[in-house]
Formats: C-alpha cells, sequence, structure tokens
C-alpha cells in the first residue's frame, strides 16, 4: 500500500494491477507512540479477483520515503514482521457490505447461507440465496435490502 491505495506486486514488480475491497484504516494513540491498523482479509487483485491474502500469515514491513520515493528507512531494518491471522471459528460470519462502484459487495468469514428479506417485520420471511458465495455482488435496486447468515 502507498498513499492509500493497494497495489498488485504479485508478479515480482511494483503496480502490477490495482487491489479491490482492500478496506484499511490506520488510527495513532493520543500520544502517537502507538498505532492500530485494519485491512481487510476479504482484498482481491483488481486483475483477476484472486484472493489478496491467501495464506494465513503476513509481513509487515514499514518503509519511508523521500518525495521522489527513494527509500531512506524500513522497520524492520530487512525482512518484514510476520503475522498470523487469527482463525475463524465454525459458526459464520460477521458480514461485511461495501459499495464498490454500482455494486453492493456482500462478504463473510466461515460457512453459512446467505439469506435476505426485505423487511425486518414481516414475521421472519427470510430467503435462502442458495448460490452466493464470498463475496456476493449484488445489482443495485430501489428496494431496500437486509441480510444474514444461516448456519
Amino acid at each position: 500500500m502507498q498513499w492509500g491505495a493497494g497495489y498488485q506486486e504479485k508478479g515480482g514488480g511494483f503496480n502490477e494491477g490495482g487491489v479491490n475491497q482492500l478496506g484499511w484504516t490506520i488510527a495513532g494513540s493520543a500520544d502517537n507512540m502507538d498505532f492500530e491498523a485494519a485491512i481487510s482479509r476479504q482484498a482481491v487483485y483488481a486483475s483477476d479477483s484472486t484472493a489478496v491474502f491467501a495464506g494465513s500469515t503476513i509481513s509487515i514491513l514499514l518503509e519511508g520515503d523521500d518525495s521522489s520515493y527513494n527509500n531512506l528507512e524500513f522497520a524492520p531494518p530487512s525482512g518484514g514482521i510476520p503475522y498470523t491471522f487469527a482463525t475463524q471459528s465454525s459458526r459464520p460470519g460477521p458480514l461485511f457490505i461495501n459499495i464498490t462502484g454500482n455494486a453492493a459487495v456482500v462478504s463473510w468469514y466461515g460457512p453459512g447461507t446467505l439469506q435476505s428479506t426485505v423487511s425486518l417485520t414481516n414475521g421472519g420471511a427470510w430467503s435462502d440465496l442458495p448460490a452466493a458465495s464470498s463475496p456476493f455482488t449484488l445489482s443495485p435496486s430501489n428496494v431496500q435490502q437486509f441480510f444474514r447468515l444461516k448456519e
């Protein structure tokens, strides 16, 4: 990531394409000595929609550049800090809903059948979307829609 955008580097070069659904954020503490970052494990390469984070481990390397993008410093000085993602429980969810272009993308971790309804006061009339797998893309409509996962 650079300047808030994800860049595909799976072929070994910089900026071989974009990354969609990166969903990242970072925040500092009051004294700016501690930072917390979040990134979506649903991120996919724009070129072929394959998962960016297909494995269970990543390495984090912070790089400081000058205004001409020349590398000045690294943290840690070499390699990276390995991080292993927490394992998901066998329970479905949580659901994430993002707007991408003119579509809504519903994604989730783990098993489960995606269900939808147009009203939360309709006596529980939820409909299975049996062909839906994560991420599931919906075309826009003028009807409100609610989603949940069924075990």
